[in-house]
């Protein structure tokens, strides 16, 4: 690996080379960011023709970063997908600044981390306690600013993918399909 934590070029070829020899799949680079702010490096994948998209995670929601991989990703031809970003009220960027950001890029893409539902009976959640895991549609205890957030990522996916935005959180079919 590379300083930043990227994977070597001549890897990350190899592996992009080897999928696109499987299929038509588009290939992701898999880090969690491609722009080094202290060094100004950037990820090999960024260089490859054999990869489609570059990644990124924030934490906390800030579009420093982002600012500086747009444009990076738009000379490259690259897709942009924000893989993780916290949607909580730990700070940084405001959530609608934020989100409005990422819908106003034509190939840009998010999501966020750990969408947790409920057991496949119905009654408890599947938990992480890492503190960023959205709990849908709500939690015992959730605070009403939380369930705010949560509205406004389902706004945001809804506006991403082209439907009407809902007023409300949607309903979860209860209990849930196992497969």
């Amino acid at each position: 690996m590379g300083q930043e934590g990227y994977p070597p070029g001549t890897w990350t070829n190899a592996i992009a080379a080897q999928i696109k020899a499987l299929s038509s799949s588009l290939v992701i680079d898999g880090s969690d960011g491609f722009y080094n702010t202290a060094t100004k490096r950037t990820a090999p994948g960024l260089a490859s023709s054999l990869v489609d998209i570059m990644s990124d995670h924030t934490y906390p929601r800030t579009l420093t970063v982002i600012n500086k991989e747009i444009p990076l990703a738009q000379k490259a031809n690259k897709n942009f997908l924000l893989g993780e970003w916290d949607w909580t009220n730990s700070g940084g960027t405001s959530l609608s600044s934020f989100t409005s950001k990422i819908e106003a890029q034509p190939y840009m893409g998010s999501m966020i981390w750990n969408v947790m539902g409920h057991d496949a009976a119905c009654c408890n959640y599947v938990t992480h306690s890492d503190g960023f895991s959205l709990y849908y549609p709500t939690e015992a205890g959730g605070s009403n600013s939380l369930q705010a957030n949560k509205l406004a990522v389902v706004k945001h996916w809804y506006k991403l993918t082209g439907r009407a935005q809902p007023k409300t959180l949607p309903g979860v079919a209860c209990p849930q399909p196992v497969f």
